[in-house]
């Protein structure tokens, strides 16, 4: 998960953080976790946990597993890792090289939100949704800005479908933010 420095001259060329997940565990210097039920205002299904059961690296990559059990009072659980308080970039090139899950009531995603998030603040804090993958619709893939007056249903969206099934395979995500501007890339390809 590469993240490039945001020097003006050098933007996009010089990597300042990565995760290659090349260890036997999850690093708390890089990520941590949200936990709990109900998606925050989503009404997700899930409990988010921190049990290696949800998340853990397996063969140099980190595996984020939903599963069907009763846990707390939810029916499925999952994981939801977070660099909050942890790293925090302004500008760069962000990618990660994904697979994600296929199946309806599924919707993996990789995005940022403001460094300045407090669990409250959403949207004024903003988001960037470098891709959403709903699991029912097996050929696309979405990049979204949400912030105020622009947020969920509302959120600034550009869908991407391609020919084939996504999740069949690993695929590379990215944005490259600048001052004025972001793109969206999928496998080295701007899409927005």
């Amino acid at each position: 998960t590469p993240l490039y420095s945001s020097a003006a001259s050098d933007v996009y060329k010089r990597q300042v953080w990565h995760d290659e997940f090349d260890g036997t565990a999850i690093d708390a210097d890089n990520w941590t976790y949200d936990l709990g039920a109900g998606g925050w205002g989503n009404g997700e299904a899930q409990y988010y946990t921190s049990r290696p059961e949800n998340a853990r690296v397996e063969d140099g990559m980190l595996v984020i597993e939903a599963r069907q059990e009763k846990y707390e009072d939810s029916y499925y659980t999952s994981a939801r890792l977070k660099t909050q308080g942890l790293q925090s970039f302004q500008y760069g090139r962000i990618e990660a090289r994904l697979k994600v899950p296929v199946g309806d009531g599924l919707w993996p995603a990789f995005w940022m939100l403001g460094d300045d998030f407090d669990g409250t603040n959403w949207p004024d804090c903003g988001e960037v949704d470098i891709m959403e993958y709903i699991g029912r619709e097996p050929d696309l893939i979405m990049g979204t800005l949400h912030g105020p007056g622009y947020s969920g249903a509302l959120g600034v969206s550009q869908w991407n479908r391609q020919e084939y099934a996504i999740a069949d395979d690993y695929h590379t995500y990215a944005i490259e933010w600048k001052p004025d501007q972001i793109d969206w890339y999928y496998d080295g390809e701007k899409y927005h």
